[in-house]
């Protein structure tokens, strides 16, 4: 893998090492635990670097080191490996994820429509649990409810921002917010990241507000590489595109 990419994923995964309270290295990777938001994939979860050559050793893995848990998780840095194995992933009752790192290379098209401006931990507190409240289920399998479930959510992103430098951005009118990011840096890298608006204020540009606030910030901050996460299979990075970024590397999840 070219320079770039390994640094990128290399920083994404950084900020889940950071995040969890335990970090155990496997024949195979790396597994991150935390037990205060255990329904939070992200820091709990299976990262594969090695050593699986199929979907059973996939499994394998996933029960070994998540099976106190109601959810699998793997991860693969190897897109390309990942996408040999989703078959039959996908025909045990999988579900796969596919995430593609851009990377900010020109200016955007045009300005933003609407401000933007840094906001607190309690402000992004109460904004995070209204936009997770609008996406989780009314009641999820295990019979948590949303409001639950959301502030888990919410606890669980927050144990993410405290262990990498972190800034939260807003973005709504008459002093009511609507829509947010998160800008992470370390090491002179930038990730704009938790991207969401409230549904009723979609394709407003607000979005695009808090996301060039905080490409502004890691400008200023002089981060190399600055770069942005989107679901490779959803519009989003459309309008990433538009802010100047570009596909760089590719990452898939399984999930059960």
């Amino acid at each position: 893998m070219d320079e770039l990419p390994a640094r990128v994923l290399a920083f994404d995964r950084g900020i889940r090492l950071r995040g969890a309270q335990r970090v155990l290295e496997i024949p195979e990777g790396l597994v991150v635990r935390h037990d205060r938001v255990r329904k939070l994939y992200h820091l709990n979860a299976v990262l594969v670097d090695r050593g699986v050559a199929d979907a059973a050793t996939v499994t394998r893995l996933a029960d070994m080191h998540l099976g106190d848990l109601d959810h699998r998780h793997v991860v693969f840095d190897d897109a390309e490996l990942a996408e040999r194995l989703a078959p039959e992933l996908l025909a045990a009752g999988w579900n796969r994820q596919r995430v593609v790192f851009m990377h900010w290379v020109r200016e955007p098209d045009g300005a933003p429509v609407h401000d933007a401006h840094r906001i607190d931990d309690a402000r992004a507190r109460a904004l995070q649990v209204e936009l997770l409240g609008e996406e989780v289920p009314r009641r999820a399998p295990d019979g948590t409810v949303a409001s639950a479930l959301a502030a888990v959510l919410v606890a669980g992103q927050e144990a993410v921002r405290a262990g990498t430098r972190s800034s939260v951005f807003a973005a709504g009118d008459g002093g009511t917010l609507a829509s947010m990011c998160t800008l992470f840096l370390h090491d002179g890298c930038a990730m704009i990241d938790e991207v969401g608006t409230l549904k009723a204020r979609r394709r407003q540009g607000l979005a695009r507000a808090v996301v060039t606030a905080a490409l502004d910030a890691a400008r200023t901050d002089n981060a190399d590489p600055i770069v942005v996460p989107a679901d490779a299979d959803d519009w989003p990075q459309l309008m990433y595109v538009r802010l100047g970024f570009e596909p760089l590397v590719r990452q898939v999840a399984f999930t059960r």
